[in-house]
């Protein structure tokens, strides 16, 4: 087996060949042996390169010269970004790597290192902050819920309601299996759209705790200031509040995680740890197919780390011991602007054991 680094030695010097002389008639069969060689033996790195290997792999076949030319840019580019991923302990990638996850079912993105992105919060966290001084908010202590204002992008609209449908609906199915008083927890909750929209009572007669966390101070100060009644936010670490509750004997029946796992470095450690707490039901909401397909992307995502297909969201959920009970795709980026959209929602064998015989359909 070839080491690591002689395979990225071997694919910038093809490159490079490539580069210098597009039109010479051995470059297809040099790109198929090296791609061939690097998804064997690093389905990581197949996974990173992929899309513009292939859109390579067709312009060198159509002698398309611009083409070809960007697209060995490209990968160029790419590969000078590729030392900031950190292989280390990182579960999502070894389960790229040992074929859990398939290298064509996910993207990990080009990246800064991980102080850049430390920064850039950093950066966010404040501006935040100084809009927050001039900011007025209506008071809604005296409203269980706020609804979702249907004036953002069409694409946001449809993610946030739809969000706060699946939130609705798990409450009312934990009411339907006699939870007297729940508890749910938002991680990332970012300034509190999602969990402060949500109508407890929807579909329950019953009072749930509702308790957004985030790690960024001015967003849960924004959530604080339009909070509506029943509804906590604190600036938390989720493992602390979640290891807290259990160490009083108390049990989260809900975590959910919207717009959240596409920003950390190993989302699969991040599912894991957080089903292996004692919780009832995880809920994640994540863009679906985020750049699988983006040959020429070679510049850094300011945010998002991962693009996920269904497929590779259900193999890590399948790491955890968990079952999963809804799992949609939401195309509406596809006919518009933005992104897809892809939830699922995983629950204990327990629960999962009692929706089924709850319900079940009726003998008639």
């Amino acid at each position: 087996m070839t080491n690591n680094s002689d395979l990225i030695t071997r694919l910038t010097e093809l490159i490079q060949e490539i580069d210098r002389a597009p039109t010479s008639s051995e470059n297809p069969g040099k790109l198929s042996l090296t791609v061939e060689k690097i998804e064997a033996e690093w389905p990581f790195l197949y996974a990173y390169l992929a899309d513009s290997f292939k859109a390579l792999k067709r312009a060198i076949e159509n002698q398309v010269l611009s083409r070809i030319k960007k697209l060995c840019g490209v990968i160029n580019s790419r590969l000078s970004y590729f030392g900031n991923w950190d292989s280390t302990h990182n579960i999502t990638i070894a389960m790229i790597n040992d074929g859990r996850i398939k290298p064509n079912e996910i993207k990990p993105f080009i990246r800064f290192d991980t102080k850049a992105y430390e920064a850039f919060y950093t950066q966010q966290n404040i501006k935040l902050k100084e809009k927050l001084k001039s900011k007025v908010f209506n008071d809604y202590s005296d409203q269980s819920y706020v609804p979702i204002e249907l004036k953002s992008k069409i694409n946001h609209v449809f993610r946030k309601t739809y969000a706060v449908n699946v939130i609705e609906t798990m409450i009312g199915v934990f009411n339907s299996l006699g939870v007297d008083k729940g508890r749910w927890l938002d991680v990332g909750c970012g300034v509190g759209y999602i969990s402060n929209a949500v109508n407890q009572n929807i579909y329950s007669s019953k009072n749930w705790e509702i308790h957004g966390c985030d790690l960024q101070e001015s967003r849960i100060e924004f959530a604080k200031k339009n909070a509506a009644k029943h509804k906590k936010y604190t600036c938390d670490d989720a493992f602390s509040v979640i290891k807290n509750l259990n160490d009083k004997g108390e049990k989260t029946n809900i975590v959910s995680m919207f717009e959240f796992c596409e920003h950390f470095a190993d989302p699969a450690d991040l599912i894991q740890r957080v089903s292996a707490l004692s919780v009832d039901a995880v809920v994640i909401g994540t863009p679906l197919q985020q750049k699988l397909v983006s040959p020429l992307d070679k510049k850094p995502d300011p945010v998002h780390l991962w693009g996920f297909t269904r497929e590779s969201m259900e193999h890590i959920f399948k790491t955890t011991g968990l079952e999963i009970l809804l799992s949609t795709e939401n195309k509406i980026g596809y006919y518009g602007e933005g992104l897809d959209w892809l939830t699922i929602i995983a629950v204990t064998p327990e629960i999962k054991n009692k929706i089924d015989a709850s319900f079940a359909p009726q003998n008639k």
